[in-house]
């Protein structure tokens, strides 16, 4: 079982360290916005529920863009459900707490925990429940070591 965990942390990345243009206009669309909503903020004095409310716009926006991308490259280490279940989850996991409770119905869809994968990557990992992402789930020991892994692809990613 251990054997089949690295081979997916080591195709994820493979696939993850080599974005594709379309990921890249992801992050760069995203880089944008963050940067007009922060210069908006200061110059209106933007109160905090508003402001968040155009972030988790932007950041939902990004993640679709994002899951997309990776869902259409074509390398065969990106064609994998488990490989793709990792990075929604890792995606969905970087969500703030407030953007998963007030955009339910767009993060219900996108972050639905069967999109993880988990059952495929450790079989001691099936969810109890087919629900969407549930917010106690970060507390429990198999996310805290998920979020271990997600942190290595995230900023293996980032660093190119």
């Amino acid at each position: 079982m251990i054997r089949h965990i690295l081979k997916v942390y080591l195709r994820s990345l493979d696939c993850f360290t080599h974005p594709e243009a379309s990921i890249e206009v992801c992050r760069n669309q995203q880089t944008t916005d963050l940067i007009k909503l922060n210069i908006k903020a200061k110059d209106q004095a933007m109160k905090f529920i508003p402001y968040m409310e155009e972030y988790c716009r932007i950041r939902i926006d990004h993640v679709s863009c994002d899951l997309r991308g990776w869902a259409a490259a074509k390398r065969d280490s990106c064609a994998n459900d488990t490989v793709m279940g990792l990075r929604t989850e890792l995606e969905c996991s970087l969500l703030p707490d407030y953007c998963l409770e007030n955009y339910t119905r767009e993060v219900s869809v996108m972050c639905s925990v069967d999109k993880f994968k988990r059952e495929q990557r450790d079989p001691n990992n099936i969810p109890e429940s087919g629900h969407s992402h549930d917010h106690d789930d970060k507390n429990s020991a198999t996310s805290v070591r998920f979020s271990l892994y997600f942190v290595l692809i995230f900023f293996s990613t980032r660093a190119l």
